[in-house]
């Protein structure tokens, strides 16, 4: 039987690796970033390469980074990784010891995806496989002769906490065969898919000729933004075949294939990307699984590492020790060595992050995100061979295989299936890029100038019919403190490349007032990106004299025609009270509906109801009249109760 084991070549040549992250000394700055509110170290700027961390401190699922990048390279070439550090804190008799580790790593930016990586503005959210303490954070900027560097005075780190949970599925015929799939806990760095199935040629054995098993396993996590984003997801795993014995009297057949994809809410699972797949014999005649090739890049997680740290460090007590938060690697590095003196037929260790590009639902709540894994195949064995797949490391037949035919026929030190970290890259966030009022006296019929980076969508600014609030407050407007409702003092209009919101007042503001308008993330972009961060304007209103005694009249328009003559105005001009809308205490009181009227007065402050209409009301033998309208048929801009 022959052994082989997969995507190891490439490693070699990076052996004599010299760079070793313990002993690496770095001159370097530091500079408070305003965004973040944490310190952005600037670990070195080099014409093909920069580097930077960002202390945080906090325990979170994940991280949320704001980008600001340039760069002047091959936008196919270029690339962005990012390394998330915690430690652990022992307590020896000279005090506390800290020892760090890396609990995270991953990049954003693959071989000719067209775009550039370490360019521009980017969004990235990258999920953790547990909650961590999180010490530091380094981003590395890659870019030949294109001097990349991150613009710290606007970028920043932020804790990322979602929802976030690992699961598994069967999808198989529950009597076709022996095999087994469970949920392993991974020294508290979430979960990995153990899977074995066995079949027997051999009658008497407790297993079939035939074992068909389909395992699906992965993370549910709920995004916090739509729109376009290129999504990484770290997957390892180790497992192999055998077919034992082989012998003119009897063969063995086996057929598997690793599919990883990415779904998200009410989407089936038909979009992915196979990793791996594998078909040894036909006979008796195996299904033809189905390969799916859509993911835009794969890229070896142990040749990018090993590119950074020396390999033998890697593989070193005080190297595993360093990469614990990325429990595949050294297995995955030291697979050759390890499995040469296995007997079995076909051997498979890797660690891969698999690039997709997804369109993320642009909704209020619920953004879950399935990224999953599908492990399927099918085993036969005739006569004297059995066959084994084994991505488990010790079945729960062990016993009895182990008896049977030998532990190095079907024992594997490590096996399982496991997907880590998960990113997401939103490389089309809009952002403001006008300037904002902070504090300036603006007149009451001023409008404000909003320009976009990049198009906006209508949808996420335009209220829900009835409503006088935008979708999902994406603006939020405070008067003198209070929050009031935005589309009652203003209205909104935006320019045919959508990318200027002009926002202009309901008639005039309040006098002598102070407005604070908060346009939100939740403001998307055309793609359903939401805008990079939320941004604060404020101002204050000019001040306005009443020169002229004030009048207010009422003049009934229509009166119902069931009322008492006593009660019939219309035509005559006479005072009433004028209010907003009828108390609830006096609606339970005698009140009925009297007609229709035209409103008149000279206030300065409420000027905009002058040459509006309302309702009458008779309430206690008083009349109420509440406006509807004002001049020029327009709802008015706030809500008042004034007695006249």
């Amino acid at each position: 039987m022959s052994s082989r084991c997969i995507a190891l070549a490439l490693l070699i040549p990076i052996l004599f690796s010299t760079l070793c992250p313990l002993t690496m000394g770095v001159q370097h700055s530091v500079y408070t970033g305003e965004a973040g509110g944490g310190p952005w170290n600037i670990l070195y700027e080099n014409t093909d390469e920069s580097k930077y961390s960002f202390d945080l401190n906090a325990s979170a699922i994940g991280i949320k980074l704001v980008l600001y990048m340039s760069s002047r390279g091959d936008v196919n070439r270029d690339w962005v990784k990012i390394y998330v550090y915690s430690e652990v804190v022992n307590t020896t008799s000279e005090g506390e010891e800290r020892t760090r580790y890396i609990a995270g790593y991953s990049r954003f930016g693959y071989e000719n995806d067209g775009k550039g990586s370490a360019d521009g503005l980017h969004v990235v959210y990258y999920l953790l496989p547990n909650v961590t303490k999180i010490v530091y954070v380094e981003v590395k900027l890659h870019s030949i002769n294109g001097n990349p560097k991150l613009d710290v005075k606007k970028s920043w780190v932020e804790p990322w906490n979602t929802t976030a949970f690992y699961w598994m599925h069967e999808d198989a015929d529950e009597d076709y065969g022996l095999r087994y799939g469970r949920l392993s806990n991974v020294d508290g760095l979430g979960m990995e898919m153990k899977v074995a199935a066995l079949s027997c040629g051999t009658t008497g054995y407790p297993c079939r000729s035939g074992s068909r098993f389909s395992y699906y396993y992965g993370r549910v996590l709920n995004v916090d933004s739509g729109g376009l984003a290129d999504v990484y997801v770290d997957v390892s795993y180790v497992g192999g075949f055998n077919i034992a014995p082989e012998s003119t009297y009897g063969k063995g057949n086996y057929v598997a294939k690793l599919d990883v994809g990415v779904a998200t809410k009410d989407e089936q699972f038909t979009y992915f990307h196979t990793l791996y797949s594998t078909k040894k014999y036909d006979e008796p005649q195996l299904p033809e699984l189905i390969i799916s090739e859509v993911a835009k890049g794969v890229v070896d997680i142990a040749l990018d590492i090993a590119s950074d740290y020396a390999l033998e460090f890697v593989t070193s007590a005080a190297g595993k020790l360093f990469f614990k938060g990325l429990p595949y690697i050294g297995t995955v590095i030291e697979c050759a060595e390890m499995f040469q003196s296995l007997g079995f037929d076909e051997v498979v260790a890797s660690s891969e992050l698999v690039v997709f590009n997804k369109q993320m639902p642009a909704v209020e709540g619920d953004n879950a995100v399935y990224v999953w894994a599908n492990l399927v195949g099918e085993l036969k064995s005739a006569w004297l061979s059995s066959t084994i797949v084994n991505f488990c490391g010790e079945p729960p037949w062990q016993g009895f295989m182990d008896d049977v035919f030998g532990a190095k026929v079907w024992r594997l030190d490590q096996g399982g299936v496991y997907i880590g970290g998960i990113l997401l890259d939103y490389y089309n966030a809009p952002e403001i890029v006008s300037p904002l009022p902070q504090g300036d006296l603006l007149k009451a019929t001023s409008n404000i100038t909003v320009v976009f980076s990049k198009p906006i969508d209508e949808g996420s600014i335009m209220p829900p019919l009835g409503s006088l609030y935008p979708q999902g407050k994406s603006i939020v407007v405070y008067l003198n403190g209070a929050e009031v409702p935005f589309y009652e003092y203003f209205r909104v209009s935006l320019s045919s490349d959508r990318k200027t919101l002009t926002i202009y007042p309901n008639y005039h503001l309040d006098y002598e007032s102070v407005y604070k308008i908060v346009l939100t993330d939740r403001i998307r972009g055309a793609d359903g990106t939401g805008l990079v961060k939320s941004y604060d304007l404020w101002f204050v209103t000019e001040k306005r004299e009443q020169k002229e005694p004030v009048v207010y009249y009422v003049i009934p328009i229509a009166i119902a025609t069931s009322l008492p003559n006593h009660l019939h105005y219309e035509g005559r001009v006479f005072r009433a009270q004028l209010c907003e809308s009828i108390p609830v205490d006096l609606v339970k009181m005698q009140q009925f509906y009297v007609g229709e009227a035209s409103f008149y007065t000279n206030d300065v402050s409420i000027d905009y109801y002058d040459g509006g209409s309302g309702r009458l009301y008779m309430v206690n033998n008083s009349l109420w009249f509440i406006p509807l309208l004002a001049r020029g048929w327009g709802f008015p801009p706030k809500k008042r109760s004034t007695n006249f």
